[in-house]
C-alpha cells in the first residue's frame, strides 16, 4: 500500500496577503500625507501595522511596483491582480488631488514642487535641461572640452 503525500507548495507563500492590502489602503487613501511620501516611508507606514513576519522588504515592493507600472498580467492570482488595480488607482488619485491642489492654491509653486518630485514624467524642466545641454548623452561620458564647445 503506497502513501501518496500532499503535494508541496513551490517556494514560500507570498506576503502579498488581504492583510497587506488592507493596511496600505488604509494608509494611502485615510491618511492624506501620503501624497509626500518618498516609497521607503510609505512602505514604512505601510509595514507598521502588520506583524513582523507579515512586513514586505523595499526590493519586494519595488518589484510588485514595477510589474504594476509596466503593465504585466499578475502571476499569483487574484490578490496579486487586486494589488496592481489598486496601486495604478493610488497613483490616479494622488495625481488628481496634486493638480487640484496645485490649479486652485494661490501658493501653486509648491504643488509643482511636489508634483515633479512625485511623478517624473512632470519633472520637465530636468528633462529639457538634460536633453539641452547634452543631447540625451550622460553627462559622465561627455569630456570638459566637448561641453565647453557645446555651452559656447
Amino acid at each position: 500500500m503506497q502513501h501518496e503525500l500532499p503535494p508541496r507548495p513551490v517556494g514560500r507563500p507570498t506576503k502579498l496577503t488581504t492583510a497587506f492590502l488592507q493596511s496600505a489602503q488604509h494608509v494611502l487613501f485615510e491618511d492624506k500625507a501620503t501624497i509626500i511620501y518618498t516609497n521607503a516611508e510609505l512602505l514604512d507606514a505601510i509595514n507598521e501595522s502588520l506583524p513582523s513576519d507579515e512586513q514586505i522588504s523595499p526590493r519586494t515592493f519595488e518589484s510588485w511596483k514595477a510589474r504594476a507600472m509596466r503593465g504585466e498580467e499578475p502571476t499569483a492570482g487574484f490578490i496579486e491582480d487586486q494589488f496592481l488595480q489598486f496601486y495604478k488607482k493610488t497613483l490616479r488619485e494622488q495625481k488628481k488631488a496634486i493638480i487640484i491642489a496645485f490649479s486652485t492654491d494661490m501658493q501653486w509653486q509648491r504643488w509643482a514642487w511636489i508634483l515633479e518630485r512625485k511623478f517624473t514624467e512632470w519633472n520637465l524642466k530636468h528633462l529639457s535641461q538634460v536633453d539641452h545641454t547634452t543631447g540625451r548623452e550622460p553627462l559622465n561620458q561627455l569630456s570638459d572640452a566637448v561641453l565647453d564647445a557645446k555651452i559656447q
